[in-house]
């Protein structure tokens, strides 16, 4: 198995145990589809870099990547292999 492999599998693995604690939390079916959608965006950030990516600072990091994932070129149907 590559490392890429392992790394996916790790991410995966992270991202599936943050979104099956997720109700856990009490009174998560009074959250707004924007906070599902922050929360989910958060745990992904956090398995894909649990370092640069954890609590606020970390999130806003992550974010930033994910806008520029998500820039100008993605809108016209351009793609990218990661």
């Amino acid at each position: 198995m590559t490392a890429e492999t392992k790394r996916m599998r790790r991410i995966v693995a992270d991202f599936q145990k943050y979104v099956a604690t997720y109700t856990d939390q009490p009174y998560y079916e009074t959250y707004t589809d924007k906070t599902l959608i922050h929360d989910m965006l958060y745990g992904l950030g956090i398995a894909l870099d649990p370092e640069d990516h954890q609590f606020a600072q970390g999130y806003e990091v992550f974010k930033a990547k994910v806008r520029e994932h998500l820039g100008p070129a993605h809108h016209a149907g351009a793609t990218d292999a990661r």
